[in-house]
């Protein structure tokens, strides 16, 4: 099984939406406190004209600069999970919960049923994610098979 990290953008609109709203009204929690986090992350490079581009997005009347932000972010290659320590270490616990909820295992691709021979060889695949990892197990009606890779 592989784990991929997916980009913030990959989230559906309603819950970037629901985030965004917690964010542009809180004060001290909300998306500058955001951008200083992720700015300080090396990773990372938010610009001032980055943030100044997020301010101007309160002037339009459908305008969120904390949804501003958080596309910057996924076009930079923030993960959910990156987002979500962010959210974490600056103690917003709500927009944390609300992406925790949604960012929930995600199997990407199924493994296929296969037959086989007794005594074959037999290789798996499935990729998903998750938060805060993906642990999984196989079974052969109820008996674990343990992975030999």
């Amino acid at each position: 099984m592989q784990l991929t990290p997916f980009s913030i953008n990959s989230l559906k609109e309603p819950t970037l939406k629901k985030i965004s709203d917690l964010l542009d009204k809180a004060n001290n929690r909300g998306w500058r406190k955001l951008a200083e986090i992720v700015g300080a992350d090396k990773r990372f490079r938010l610009s001032s004209e980055d943030l100044e581009k997020c301010s101007l997005k309160v002037l339009d009347p459908e305008g969120s600069p904390s949804r501003s932000l958080l596309h910057v972010m996924g076009n930079r290659g923030v993960t959910v999970k990156d987002l979500l320590e962010f959210l974490q270490a600056m103690g917003q616990i709500e927009a944390f919960q609300l992406l925790r909820s949604s960012a929930s295992l995600k199997i990407l691709v199924q493994p296929v049923s296969q037959a086989v021979l007794a005594g074959q060889a037999l290789r798996l695949y499935c990729q998903a994610t998750g938060y805060p990892n993906v642990e999984y197990q196989w079974f052969k009606k109820k008996i674990e098979v343990m992975d030999t890779e």
